[in-house]
C-alpha cells in the first residue's frame, strides 16, 4: 500500500480546492446559526469540517513547504487561519513580535545546497543538521576521520563521521507506550518494545541530539564536537536513506558553527568504503542566517459573556512552525474547532474560546532563547496577549494529527497499515478523566490512548510527562486540561508531506477534542475540579 493509497489521494487539483476553501467559508459566513445544545456536548456530524475543507487547508499549508517562523510559508499559513477564524466569527486577533536569527539553506527534495564528494565520488546526502555551519558555495575540504574516542588528538581540523545506532531512548520509559493505564482507552494495537526501537526514528533522532548525558536541554553531541575543533560533521544514522530524507534535528540546537550532514545506511556504507582508499572529502552546506521577524497569535470566538469581566474563557493552544505537514497543524485542528462552535448562537457558548498559537518551537535552543514570550510573561496580568476582560478557565492542546505509522522493509519507508500511536493527555480531575473516555469511545481514532499523567499507571509507575504546550496553562493556574499529542516517527521530515496525512484520522482526532471543549464549555469550571481521581489498583511489571 502507498502513501497516497494510505493517505488521502489528490483527486482535486489545487485551484479547485481553494476555490472550495472560499465556499465553505461563505457558507459558513452566512448560514444560519445552529440551536441546538444537544450538539455541544456531544457532536453532531452534520456540523463538523468536512474532508475536503481539511484538505483545502493542509493543501495550502504545504505547497509552500516547512513551515519555519518567519517564513513566507509560515507567513501564509498563518494568514490562512486568521482569514479563516475571522470568516467563522472570531475577533480581536493580536500579534506579540519577536526577531530571531533564522539559519537556513534549501530543504528536501532540493539538495542543491548540500553535498558530500569523496574520491571524485558524489555520496547521497538525506539532509543536514539544523542551525550549523556555514561553507558557502564551494563547500571546505578535509580529511575524514571516523569517530571513535572524543578525546583523539587528530581531530582538530578534521571531518568527524559519527555512526549512530538505533537508540533505546523510548525502551526506558515505564507506563504510558507499553501498556495501557487502568483507565485508559483501548486501542487497536499495541507497538512492542522490540519493534518501537528500530522502526522509531524519534529513537535514533534523539541518539544525535540526546544520548551519552540525556537530559532534554542540549545537544551534548554538538558540545563535545565543539571541544574537538572539527571543521564539519556527517552523522550516519542506522535507517535507510530513504526514511532519512529531510530529518530534521530535534530538539533544536543553538546555533554552532560547524557543518553538518545526515547519510542514511546506504550512504554510509559507501561512505566508510571509500574510507578505505580516500581520506580527503569535500562538505557543502551552503547556509545562511538572517535576522528574522515572526510572532505569537491569538484570537478569539466569543461566548456568550464576551467583553465582559464575568467571562470564562478555554484556552486552545498549539505551535505553529515545523517542518512537515503534522508539525505543526495542530492549529488546523484548533480551527476547526472554531469551524463546529461558529455554527451555534454565541448565547449558546456559554465560555469564549482564545485561541493563542506560539511559534518558537523551531528556532534556535527553541522557546528557551526568547524567555518573555513565555506562557507566563505573555498571559501574566498587564501581558502583551491577556485577554482585556475575562478569566481563562480551561485548556485544550492539539499537535500532529493525522498521522500515518511508517516501518522500514527492505530499504523502503512504507505505511505499516496503522495510524501513529498517541495520547489524548488530561489532568488527576475525574470529571475531565471520564470526559475523554466518552469522546475517545464515542469517535475512536485509532492506536490513541488516554493519559493521566498526575497518577500511576497499571505498573505503579509514571502514565509519563506533558508534551507539547499542553501543559503550559498549568503554569498560569489552569488545571482543567486537556491534550493531544501524537509521536512523530516519519513526522520529523521537511520530506513529510501532503501525501502522509490521513484526513479521517485527523478528524476523528479533532471530533474528540471537539467533544471535550463542548463539555468544558457548558461545564462549570469548579465541578471538572471537584474530584481527585485515584491510582487504578496496579501490580508491578513482570520482570
Amino acid at each position: 500500500m502507498n502513501k497516497l493509497e494510505y493517505g488521502f489521494k489528490r483527486t482535486i487539483q489545487f485551484t479547485g480546492i481553494a476555490l472550495l476553501a472560499i465556499s465553505v467559508s461563505a457558507v459558513i459566513a452566512s448560514s444560519k446559526r445552529v440551536d441546538d445544545d444537544g450538539c455541544i456536548k456531544k457532536i453532531c456530524p452534520a456540523y463538523v469540517l468536512s474532508e475536503e475543507a481539511v484538505y483545502s487547508w493542509h493543501t495550502q499549508k504545504d505547497v509552500n513547504g516547512a513551515t519555519f517562523a518567519g517564513t513566507e510559508s509560515w507567513e501564509k499559513y498563518l494568514s490562512l487561519i486568521e482569514r479563516e477564524g475571522l470568516q467563522r466569527g472570531m475577533v480581536d486577533f493580536q500579534r506579540n513580535y519577536f526577531t530571531y536569527q533564522r539559519w537556513h539553506t534549501s530543504n528536501w527534495p532540493n539538495k542543491a545546497s548540500w553535498s558530500l564528494v569523496i574520491g571524485g565520488e558524489e555520496i547521497e546526502v538525506s539532509s543536514y543538521g539544523a542551525n550549523s555551519g556555514l561553507t558557502g558555495p564551494e563547500g571546505i575540504t578535509a580529511d575524514l576521520v571516523m569517530l571513535t574516542d572524543w578525546n583523539a588528538s587528530n581531530l582538530k581540523g578534521k571531518i568527524l563521521v559519527i555512526n549512530l545506532e538505533a537508540s533505546e531512548f523510548e525502551k526506558r520509559i515505564p507506563d504510558w507506550v507499553y501498556e495501557p493505564p487502568g483507565n485508559n482507552f483501548s486501542s487497536q494495537h499495541e507497538t512492542q518494545p522490540e519493534e518501537t526501537i528500530y522502526q522509531s526514528t524519534v529513537s535514533q533522532l534523539f541518539s544525535a541530539n540526546l544520548e551519552e548525558q540525556i537530559s532534554l536541554i542540549g545537544p551534548h553531541y554538538l558540545k563535545l564536537v565543539k571541544q574537538t575543533g572539527a571543521a564539519g560533521v556527517v552523522y550516519i544514522f542506522d535507517m535507510a536513506n530513504e526514511r532519512a530524507e529531510g530529518l530534521f534535528s530535534y530538539p533544536t540546537p543553538a546555533l554552532y558553527d560547524i557543518p553538518t550532514l545526515y547519510l542514511g545506511r546506504e550512504s554510509g556504507e559507501k561512505l566508510m568504503e571509500l574510507m578505505k582508499k580516500e581520506s580527503q572529502t569535500t562538505l557543502k552546506l551552503d547556509a545562511r542566517i538572517d535576522e528574522t521577524d515572526a510572532y505569537q497569535l491569538v484570537g478569539f470566538l466569543p461566548g456568550k459573556n464576551y467583553g465582559k469581566d464575568n467571562d470564562e474563557i478555554i484556552l486552545m493552544i498549539s505551535h505553529a512552525d515545523g517542518p512537515s505537514i503534522s508539525q505543526e497543524n495542530g492549529p488546523l485542528g484548533l480551527l476547526g474547532i472554531v469551524h463546529y462552535f461558529s455554527q451555534f448562537n454565541a448565547s449558546q457558548r456559554d465560555k469564549s474560546l482564545m485561541l493563542f498559537l506560539d511559534s518558537r518551537h523551531y528556532i534556535p535552543n527553541r522557546e528557551a532563547s526568547l524567555p518573555k514570550y513565555d506562557i507566563e510573561k505573555v498571559l501574566a496580568p498587564g501581558g502583551p496577549l491577556t485577554p482585556k476582560h475575562g478569566k481563562i478557565v480551561a485548556s485544550v492542546h492539539l499537535e500532529h494529527l493525522g498521522q500515518i505509522e511508517y516501518h522500514e522493509v527492505d530499504g523502503r519507508y512504507e505505511p505499516t497499515g496503522r495510524m501513529e500511536m498517541g495520547g489524548y493527555y488530561v489532568t488527576g480531575y475525574q470529571p475531565i478523566i471520564d470526559i475523554a473516555k466518552v469522546a475517545l469511545i464515542e469517535h475512536q481514532p485509532q492506536n490513541q490512548f488516554l493519559r493521566s499523567t498526575d497518577i500511576p499507571g497499571v505498573h505503579c509507575q509514571s502514565q509519563g510527562i506533558w508534551f507539547g504546550l499542553g501543559h503550559w496553562p498549568r503554569r498560569i493556574g489552569v488545571e482543567a486540561i486537556a491534550s493531544n499529542m501524537t509521536f512523530m516517527g516519519a513526522y520529523w521530515s521537511t520530506a513529510a508531506n501532503i501525501d502522509y496525512l490521513n484526513i479521517p484520522q485527523f478528524i476523528k482526532q479533532m471530533n474528540v477534542m471537539t467533544q471535550i471543549t463542548g463539555n468544558f464549555m457548558q461545564s462549570d469550571a469548579q465541578d471538572l475540579l471537584a474530584e481527585k481521581a485515584v491510582q487504578p489498583n496496579c501490580s508491578k511489571r513482570p520482570s
